[in-house]
């Protein structure tokens, strides 16, 4: 009885947040703007700047409001058209997972089996679970970019290039850390061990990397035999080994990438290539954070499943402290590289428009400041001589 009415307590909650995701799509105020209040006349003129995914508004003093929608699609800033995709995958998840879950309780007489209901159910709540990740991204994008346009004027340019230059030196330490860990397990002998107590005197203990077997006893001897034959060795190994020397050819790549692009030094060129040479940088940290992690995960996944499998008839290993030291790398090495990448992607990649300069610039101002102290005759001539048409 109580497992039934937390199901359905749970239905409740994710179909009202449903609902609620499904409103705000057609809800105005996703943004406001007032503006008044200047020069004693805030009470004759005031007016209400709001927008939403479709249109911008603005209500005047008599409540009066103009509203215009957005152009064609491709028109519509990117932001804009990310936020209404990640609604609607969210909507549309949830509207499948709330059938799901619907189907799966226990309170209802469809689904099949016990088994099959219960499968069913974890499903929509896993695609609750996906839904809501993706409204609440929606949500922090559309903020981040209104908070982003509302504080920005008021930052000094010189303190955000601080910021940002302690933020590259704290990350570029952070994942040199990471590399020199990820380095560190390559000669590391113990990636999976194994203890045989034979006696209160006697013990042996045998432990295996991507390289070798070795065997240590109580004496302190250790015996070690390296693989005999390249060709001879199980898949993972290799496979392990080439990720491992990915990962660690990446992470210098991109130990060289973040020293040339970073604002502490003077090498590379202007700010905005520096910020793209950060940017490779950084992706190649996290590429090679991804690929340690893939090969200390794969070769742990291989110990373990051995070591559970009853019809296994061989020695059954542990998981060794290089497989940790391993793992606390690669999370250093996708952490930087993700800020790395995050923060000068940013700066590296803005929009073209944003960039160039305008039209009416150097030479050209001077050719129209002359034209302007002639006639108006001579004016309306040299506008159609001297158009913005003719500098494009």
């Amino acid at each position: 009885m109580r497992k039934r009415l937390i199901q359905v307590l749970g239905f409740l909650i994710s179909t009202f947040g449903w609902l609620f995701v499904s409103c705000t799509l057609a809800m105005d105020y996703w943004r406001i703007l007032y503006v008044g209040g200047k020069g004693g006349n805030w009470m004759v003129k005031a007016s209400w700047y709001w927008s939403n995914l479709w249109k911008d508004c603005v209500t005047d003093m008599s409540s009066i409001s103009d509203c215009r929608d957005y152009d064609a699609l491709w028109a519509v800033t990117p932001y804009v058209q990310a936020v209404r995709g990640l609604l609607m995958i969210a909507m549309g998840l949830g509207f499948i997972a709330a059938i799901l879950c619907f189907i799966g309780m226990e309170c209802t007489y469809i689904g099949g089996s016990e088994k099959n209901k219960r499968r069913v159910l974890l499903a929509g709540a896993a695609l609750h679970f996906a839904g809501g990740l993706s409204a609440a991204a929606a949500y922090c994008l559309y903020t981040n970019r209104v908070a982003r346009a509302a504080f920005a004027p008021a930052v000094d340019t010189t303190i955000i290039r601080t910021l940002l230059m302690h933020t590259e030196m704290v990350c570029f330490v952070v994942c040199v850390c990471g590399w020199l860990l990820v380095c560190s397990t390559v000669p590391t002998e113990c990636w999976a061990y194994s203890e045989v107590h034979t006696s209160v005197l006697t013990s042996a203990h045998y432990f295996s990397n991507l390289w070798k077997d070795c065997l240590s006893d109580s004496t302190g001897v250790t015996d070690c035999k390296v693989f005999p034959t390249f060709l001879a060795l199980r898949p993972y190994i290799h496979v392990c080994r080439s990720f491992l020397f990915t990962s660690i050819l990446l992470g210098l790549f991109g130990s060289i990438l973040a020293l040339v692009g970073m604002k502490c030094t003077k090498l590379g060129g202007s700010e905005t290539v520096n910020a793209k040479v950060t940017f490779a940088g950084g992706i190649n940290y996290l590429t090679s954070g991804l690929c340690g992690m893939f090969t200390y995960s794969w070769y742990g996944h291989r110990v373990v499943s051995e070591f559970m499998d009853p019809g296994f008839v061989g020695k059954r290993y542990e998981l060794g402290p290089a497989l940790f030291v391993g793992w606390g790398g690669s999370a250093l090495l996708m952490l930087g590289g993700l800020v790395f990448s995050f923060t000068a992607g940013n700066q590296g990649f803005q929009s073209r428009t944003e960039k160039q300069p305008s039209p009416l610039s150097g030479d050209k101002q001077i050719i129209l400041s002359s034209s302007s102290s002639s006639s108006s005759d001579k004016q309306k001539s040299s506008r159609a001589a001297y158009g913005l048409d003719a500098y494009v």
